[in-house]
């Protein structure tokens, strides 16, 4: 069973690494190349899987930990369960544990001791890292948990205190600034092949530990006998000082290549197999309210338009069936937290998702209720709708080119204000002709040869969008707080700024 985990785990590295390079160049550099195994893969060609499938276990945790605190609303029966009914499904909770186990730490000894024994002195310390990473978004995750057995091939390791955890993570980043600090061996595998988050600049590395460091200290605010906040602040300053110093793993479109547990593209980005892979995941109203009047100030966040993605509207095709002309229109909110008004109307998975006029289509909506057909009414006037009535019955015709909801059900005709979150990759696209740098999101087929954008996507979590490990901005919000447990409101709000500004 270890030796079949360990095969599969060179052959998807190895079709990771020939996705970003020619697969010839990966051929050539391994020894016995026809015969893979655990033994053979070299360093350079770990570490990239590594680095993708730890972006690829946080990319779950971002999206199930900022699902359940309202930010997203999805119609899928379980994630919904974490969006709006707050009864998680069993199943939601164990796929940062199996990506994570399965992807990166099982690979993390393996490069460690393969390194060691060739004078890989920063690969070791590379190892590190992303032990520190994975386990200690783990601990945040889970609590206690398997730790000191868990990497070394044990069937039933005991599990381990959060503390042991804890420091455990950070002797291993202390060990990773001492290892980023020597010169390797002669021979030795060089950094820059294999690093696809640093290029292989040993001094970004480093002051990614120290920022890491100081990221886990600021945990420990609420333990007086451990938190340190002259600790953490010697951390800050010799962490990133700027966004040149970011860690950031890049998000690719370039490889049809999909994980063996899931099914997910492997080279993306992580945020973006979670919350914007399907059609099922849309912004909530509580994330709409806080980009657009956060505690009812009326000040727009000027992410905002990155942030919410906009589908085309009033789409006018030319006698070719083309895009001639068309309006962005921005999504609104899912209201799951407050009256929930139309969720209520049906139940809580009910936003439909639209379908795509090929040719002008007429819909006829029976609405007994006079107040609703008025209420309904208005808004077909509102949005320019042709339209005619005939008693309790109201006629829509929509447009060649339009995204509209193939039911007769009133209620569901204005779920196409809810625009979805999904970006398309190649992987995903389902459409051969869509290229690698499109990744716009198209109902369909006909609607991507027609122009019709379905959603631009939330520029976060598209499939090319950067991952952020570690940032700048973090590190000056880091010191704002320790600056304001301290009594220091100047030097905090001179960081706070400095944060809002890198951001």
């Amino acid at each position: 069973m270890k030796k079949n985990k360990y095969i599969k785990n060179i052959i998807l590295a190895s079709a990771l690494v020939a996705g970003l390079t020619s697969c010839k160049k990966w051929l050539d550099v391994n020894e016995d190349k026809d015969n893979p195994n655990n033994q053979s893969v070299l360093v350079e060609n770990r570490l990239p899987w590594i680095q993708h499938f730890y972006m690829y276990s946080a990319g779950v945790t971002n999206f199930r930990t900022a699902a359940q605190a309202g930010l997203y609303y999805s119609n899928s029966a379980n994630t919904n369960s974490v969006t709006t009914t707050w009864k998680p499904a069993a199943g939601l909770t164990t796929t940062p544990y199996q990506t994570f186990f399965v992807g990166v730490s099982s690979n993390l000894t393996d490069m460690y001791e393969l390194a060691k024994s060739k004078g890989a002195y920063h690969y070791m310390a590379a190892a590190n890292v992303f032990h520190a990473l994975g386990f200690m978004e783990m601990l945040d995750l889970y609590g206690e948990m398997p730790y000191t057995d868990a990497t070394y091939g044990n069937p039933s390791p005991k599990y381990d205190k959060g503390r042991a955890i804890y420091e455990g993570c950070m002797a291993k980043l202390n060990g990773a600034i001492g290892l980023f600090g020597k010169t390797q061996e002669a021979g030795a595998p060089a950094l820059t092949p294999g690093d696809m988050m640093h290029k292989g600049n040993v001094d970004k590395w480093i002051k990614l530990c120290w920022g890491l460091k100081a990221r886990y200290m600021l945990k420990l605010s609420k333990k007086s006998d451990l938190y340190n906040a002259d600790s953490i602040l010697f951390c800050l300053a010799k962490g990133p000082q700027s966004n040149a110093d970011n860690a950031i793993l890049p998000g690719l479109n370039n490889s049809m290549v999909l994980d063996y547990l899931i099914g997910d593209p492997v080279v993306t980005n992580g945020n973006f197999n979670y919350a914007a892979y399907g059609n099922n995941q849309r912004i909530s109203q509580f994330h709409y309210n806080l980009l657009t009047n956060m505690r009812g100030s009326a000040v727009v966040d000027p992410r905002m338009t990155k942030i919410v993605p906009a589908m085309m509207t009033n789409v006018k095709l030319d006698v070719n069936g083309k895009v001639q002309g068309y309006d962005w229109t921005r999504s609104i909110g899912v209201d799951s937290y407050g009256p929930s008004t139309r969720l209520l109307k049906i139940s809580a998975t009910s936003i439909a998702l639209p379908s795509f006029a090929t040719a002008n289509t007429d819909i006829t909506y029976a609405i007994p209720n006079a107040t609703d057909r008025a209420a309904f009414i208005a808004d077909l006037v509102a949005k320019g709708k042709t339209y005619t009535v005939s008693g309790n019955n109201v006629k829509v015709t929509y447009r060649a080119g339009s995204m509209y909801i193939n039911s007769t059900n009133y209620i569901l005709a204005g779920d196409t204000a809810y625009v979805n979150l999904r970006s398309n990759a190649i992987a995903t696209s389902g459409n051969a002709a869509q290229p690698q740098n499109d990744v716009n999101w198209y109902l369909n087929d006909k609607a991507y040869s027609a122009g019709v954008v379905g959603s631009t996507g939330s520029f976060q979590i598209r499939p090319v969008s950067d991952f952020e490990v570690l940032t700048y901005h973090e590190m000056c919000f880091i010191e704002a707080e320790v600056q304001m447990r301290k009594g220091a409101t100047g030097a905090a709000h001179i960081a706070y700024k400095k944060g809002v500004e890198a951001h």
